[in-house]
């Protein structure tokens, strides 16, 4: 019943045809995004100096190898 209020009210007709561009659009950005993070050699650079700043202790005692 909430629900059924919230669509009459926010969601008009008219409203339909600009979801389906918007959604494919902040897909489309995510997804290079995240490519571009994952894949990027001075990104994985920072990751990985973070990664050994945080578990230098463990490395240093043995716990990761």
């Amino acid at each position: 019943m909430a629900s059924s209020n919230f669509m009459k009210r926010w969601v008009r007709p008219e409203v339909y045809p600009l979801l389906l561009p918007m959604v494919t659009v902040v897909g489309l950005v995510s997804m290079q995004l995240i490519r571009n993070i994952t894949t990027n050699p001075e990104v994985r650079y920072i990751l990985n100096l973070l990664f050994v700043l945080f578990f230098a202790t463990n490395i240093e005692d043995g716990y990761i190898k």
